[in-house]
């Protein structure tokens, strides 16, 4: 069975940490990944690409970080990694119920889907294990 290594993006650590454990019972943590940031995503990416490692089929961000915010993230993303080498689909995790927020966010291609946390607590190993969304 191929399975979809995932990466998740959030400011939030005890977030990531909640979802690294839960991937980690199902036994896929080895197809996930987190970033504390879009700064610290971008790194993973980078190295990513230097050791010419598989990109993640999917991302999971939030938008609303500081430093750098989703929407930072996604125009870097467009222009340094979309329609590259990098397939990835980017699923937008986020509190934000703004329309503006939707309709900017899924006005990039490689927006899957916009999600309201929480996530249902199997989306994640649904999405690694290649199960229907």
């Amino acid at each position: 069975m191929k399975y979809n290594k995932t990466l998740m993006i959030d400011d939030d650590f005890f977030l990531l940490e909640l979802h690294q454990m839960l991937v980690q019972m199902a036994g896929l943590e080895d197809y996930f990944l987190t970033a504390n940031g879009a700064k610290d995503a971008l790194d993973v990416l980078s190295d990513i690409n230097e050791k010419n490692q598989e990109p993640p089929k999917y991302i999971l961000l939030d938008l609303n970080m500081p430093i750098m915010d989703g929407f930072d993230f996604m125009k870097y993303y467009q222009e340094h990694y979309a329609n590259k080498d990098f397939p990835t689909k980017i699923i937008i995790v986020t509190s934000s119920t703004r329309v503006s927020d939707y309709n900017k966010a899924m006005s990039f291609p490689f927006v899957l889907d916009y999600k309201t946390k929480p996530l249902p607590e199997k989306y994640i190993e649904s999405l690694i294990s290649g199960d229907e969304l």
